[in-house]
């Protein structure tokens, strides 16, 4: 690891992220975001959007006629063509991607409940119209008290009434990814009744409850799970139960386009860098960075940049956004480390909603009751992992990781 700060290496890394951005296959570009067109089920783009100029422009121009829920959501469902999905740079398709579904699906239904979402990740998802939750407008609110009197249905997924009000006016990413108290389970693949088209609760008295399981930690200890992975078909009970088949994204050309914009990003300076025998110049091109990231929002149907922002704002809009983009595809362990903000982010406790509560009292945030959670450390030498011991003896040379050398 280079020990002397070289900024040119962000210029190699623009470099080569354009390098994948440019690559043409037999019918143009090679690469492009997965997306899925808009269609009667689609919900209308949130009104009053100011922020973006470009945000009601057609897709990849703006966020208009595609279906964002579908675009997002069915790359990793299976209910996309996995060979053909012109996203995956690299990708493999994982049984045991379609296997641990399980550990997200109610006990009571044949699921473990235990493969769970942090409130932290649920806060960093931004509402319908782009705007954080600390910022909510007036059309798309924020509130922490309540729920919803009326049931939404939009792109094939069923947002109930009873819903708790955090969970309402929510990006499309959110309801693609998160599993929430409340939460309807189509399941239809199962044949059996009450084994499909079901809200699941995770209130301690519920069936898939702390306090209703019948193992001791089959319950969610944050009163989440993640359904990223899982298609409406998919079900692991009852007649005819079965799961669609999965891939696992390892390189999406969602992270190539981010990467580009982080990359650019970080450059102060202008610097020439080969590719391919040609020669070609990067440095801060806000244009440019603003044609990278704001796809990846544009595809979410939310908001991008505008261009007026500084470096540090750019950075930090990045970063949230891959924390929820890549949400439980091995990004995030990674980022933070390269970011120099392992210590800061994972530092803060994990919270989750109160499982140890009803349904009066659930709805608040607080430190899980758990010695998985308690027993958790964040260190410094975490940063990075031991060098195997019969390798530092090999080369005398070597020294052990910061950290490891006892």
């Amino acid at each position: 690891m280079q020990q002397k700060y070289d900024e040119e290496r962000w210029a190699k890394a623009a470099a080569a992220a354009k390098r994948v951005i440019d690559m043409q296959g037999a019918g143009g570009q090679l690469y492009k975001l997965h997306r899925v067109a808009a269609d009667s089920d689609t919900p209308a783009l949130p009104e009053g959007v100011t922020s973006d100029p470009d945000y009601y422009n057609e897709y990849p121009n703006g966020a208009a006629g595609i279906d964002h829920f579908k675009s997002y959501s069915y790359m990793f469902t299976g209910e996309s063509v996995i060979p053909v999905n012109p996203e995956y740079v690299w990708g493999k398709r994982s049984a045991a991607i379609r296997n641990n579904t399980q550990m997200s699906f109610p006990q009571h239904l044949s699921g473990w409940n235990g493969m769970c979402v942090t409130q932290k990740v649920v806060d960093a998802y931004s509402m319908v119209d782009g705007r954080t939750i600390d910022n909510a407008s007036a059309q798309y609110p924020y509130s922490e008290t309540g729920f919803t009197n009326s049931v939404k249905t939009f792109s094939g997924y069923r947002l109930n009434s009873g819903v708790y009000n955090m969970y309402n006016n929510r990006e499309m990413r959110f309801y693609a990814s998160v599993g929430f108290s409340e939460c309807f389970w189509p399941m239809t693949s199962s044949t059996s009744s009450g084994q499909y088209n079901q809200t699941i609760t995770y209130y301690y008295d519920s069936s898939d409850g702390k306090g209703g399981v019948s193992a001791v930690n089959d319950y969610p200890i944050t009163g989440y799970v993640i359904k990223k992975f899982i298609h409406v078909d998919d079900a692991w009970s009852g007649d005819n139960a079965r799961r669609m088949e999965k891939a696992f994204p390892i390189i999406r050309y969602a992270e190539i386009l981010l990467s580009y914009a982080e990359a650019l990003n970080n450059l102060d300076g202008s610097y020439t860098i080969t590719v391919d025998g040609q020669q070609q110049t990067f440095s801060r091109d806000m244009g440019e960075i603003k044609k990278a990231y704001n796809q990846v929002r544009y595809r979410a149907g939310l908001p991008g940049l505008n261009g007026s922002e500084d470096k540090a704002t750019v950075q930090s809009l990045i970063e949230n956004e891959r924390m929820v983009e890549f949400l439980f595809e091995n990004r995030r362990y990674y980022d933070v480390r390269r970011w120099g903000i392992y210590e800061a982010t994972e530092s803060v406790p994990i919270k989750g909603m109160n499982v140890d509560g009803t349904k009066e009292t659930f709805y608040s945030r607080v430190i899980p009751n758990t010695s998985r959670i308690g027993s958790r450390i964040v260190n410094k030498r975490l940063v990075l992992l031991p060098l195997p011991l019969n390798e530092v003896r090999i080369v005398p040379s070597l020294d052990q990781n910061p950290g490891w050398e006892d």
